[in-house]
């Protein structure tokens, strides 16, 4: 069953994020999630108050250049 995990950054409003299922209990697809991040240290939340969230073992940061 895909997840959902509300995302923010800091004090702005979260961003609902779907992780789709790979017909495992414990494992989903990578998904890659644009957030904007200010120089200094940032605070980034996943949550999700009405169901289990997707299990984050990684998080993995990329500059996009465009």
């Amino acid at each position: 069953m895909s997840r959902t995990a509300d995302v923010s950054v800091g004090t702005a409003a979260p961003r609902e994020v779907t992780f789709k299922n790979t017909w495992s209990w414990d494992d989903h697809w990578t998904r890659g999630v644009p957030v904007d991040l200010e120089e200094g240290p940032s605070k980034v939340t996943f949550a999700n108050a009405s169901a289990w969230a997707p299990n984050i073992d990684r998080i993995e940061l990329g500059r996009i250049i465009g």
